[in-house]
């Protein structure tokens, strides 16, 4: 497995406005490398009965994910549909594109 594709883990907070009093929504975002695969077919027929649409596979070291529920990947934003830790240190996460936004 080669860590070499950088990825962006997308972690959303809440931070309270003093001038507004209301609450604001920021991206916090941390680049990490890893390894991308595809989505074998029995994955995808199985969480297409479930309702879920998975298209990308990412294998990262476990120790980096720090609970993150979206990331980005060569420009396009994916949405986190579940982790799985494989041992020996790998977190395997499967993703889902996020509806219509692209990121530059």
């Amino acid at each position: 497995m080669k860590f070499i594709n950088p990825i962006y883990l997308i972690k959303n907070e809440l931070t309270q406005d003093e001038k507004i009093g209301g609450w604001i929504k920021t991206e916090k975002k941390r680049k990490v490398f890893a390894d991308i695969s595809s989505i074998s077919l029995s994955e995808f027929y199985n969480a297409k009965i479930a309702g879920m649409k998975p298209e990308l596979k990412i294998n990262m070291r476990e120790f980096e994910y720090k609970g993150e529920e979206a990331l980005i990947f060569s420009n396009t934003k994916y949405v986190i549909i579940r982790t799985y830790s494989k041992g020996n240190g790998i977190l395997e996460i499967v993703c889902s594109e996020f509806a219509g936004e692209k990121n530059e």
